[in-house]
């Protein structure tokens, strides 16, 4: 009886402690999945992180890498980069990746490793795929369009399942002839998502624009931030094409927009690090506080994007209209700094956000009308 008790008192600790669990401990990934990241950042490979929950949580991990490929004896000029430490550490990884698949082997429900080597124009194929292959919502397919080749069918998206990691390699130039002393430029592509099921006593919501407000202000209050505003109208009559930064709007296209946005300048890429980290710890904090909240947040970026997407929530109004609430960072094309640009936008079915290229010094555009800061 003594015995009964302490078992059923340990599975009562290990239920209330998997209940403690925080969404981004269960969305982690396995471990060995982690290392292999790891190696990538340490040999200058950025990975890009992004959580989306609409209805389902989903945590997806990506990276990409190229290299290139020499004869054995290159022509002149070309040995210097054929022994190059960067190209050698990218054509490491790939066999990395081929050693992490093979290990995955031992822990996985099923791996799949297809290798064509054709002088230098390889091409590799590796899946690995966890948990329960059953999806609740069907046949869903990878939203990456990573292929994935199985002995019984060469071409066909594989229906996602709750957890699986995909990687491709294959030449750049593989529709181009190659003769036998030119390089050859590999691409490799890496993949990895899982996904839990969402509690059912819970709705997709939109974005409290509020509370996550506050959020925003502290850290760029605690920064010493300045911000300015940008006001955009287009009603449905107006069809200045106009110049855009974000959005466009197209001769012939009857819709409205109306957004109001605000941004904040960084100096440096130092500074825009450290923001951006506090953000996204401050931002992981807001969605455990509020796992009901629609979105999709960008965790781990290369942020060098025009712009970057890196926290979007959107619903639905009444008669066809839709608001959205978008963060993005901007490196400045002139190379002094980045920039934070928060979004509020409420528009008509089919509409689209507009931010115009002049947003830096732009006070409002409305309808064609430019109000420049003073």
């Amino acid at each position: 009886m003594k015995k009964i008790i302490i078992i059923l008192w340990a599975m009562l600790i290990c239920c209330f402690a998997y209940g403690q669990e925080s969404l981004q401990e269960r969305l982690k990934s396995n471990p060995i999945v982690d290392s292999l990241f790891a190696h990538a950042r340490t040999i200058g490979i950025e990975p890009e992180g992004m959580y989306e929950y609409d209805g389902e949580y989903m945590n997806t991990m990506k990276f990409s890498f190229g290299y290139t490929t020499y004869p054995k004896k290159p022509k002149t000029g070309e040995e210097i980069y054929s022994h190059s430490v960067w190209n050698a550490n990218r054509r490491q990884m790939a066999d990395s990746i081929r050693q992490t698949f093979m290990t995955l082997s031992d822990v996985s429900n099923e791996v799949y490793m297809k290798e064509i080597h054709n002088d230098r124009m390889d091409t590799l194929v590796y899946v690995a795929t966890f948990g329960d292959n059953d999806c609740s919502k069907g046949d869903r397919q990878l939203q990456n369009t990573v292929q994935y080749h199985s002995p019984r069918s060469l071409s066909y998206h594989y229906p996602q399942v709750p957890e699986a990691m995909v990687f491709e390699l294959h030449p750049s130039t593989a529709e181009m002839k190659v003769e036998e002393t030119d390089p050859v430029s590999l691409s490799g592509y890496m993949c990895y998502y899982k996904i839990i099921g969402g509690d059912e006593t819970l709705t997709p919501k939109y974005v409290d624009k509020k509370s996550y407000g506050k959020v925003l202000n502290k850290i760029f209050k605690e920064k010493g931030i300045k911000k300015q505003h940008c006001y955009v109208r287009k009603d449905r009559e107006c069809q200045d094409l106009g110049k855009w930064f974000i959005g466009g709007v197209r001769k012939g296209y009857e819709w409205s927009t109306e957004m109001n946005a605000t941004t904040y300048q960084f100096p440096s890429r130092e500074m825009i690090r450290d923001v951006y980290k506090v953000f996204c710890e401050e931002t992981w904090k807001y969605i455990e506080q509020h796992p009901d909240t629609r979105c999709k947040f960008c965790y781990e970026t290369k942020m060098n994007s025009f712009p970057l997407l890196i926290f979007s929530s959107e619903k639905e109004l009444k008669d066809k209209q839709k608001e959205t609430f978008r963060i993005y960072i901007n490196p400045s094309h002139a190379g002094q700094g980045y920039t934070f640009i928060i979004l509020n936008t409420k528009m008509s079915e089919f509409g689209t956000e507009l931010l115009p290229q002049e947003w830096e010094t732009l006070k409002s555009w409305k309808n064609g009308k430019k109000v420049y800061r003073k």
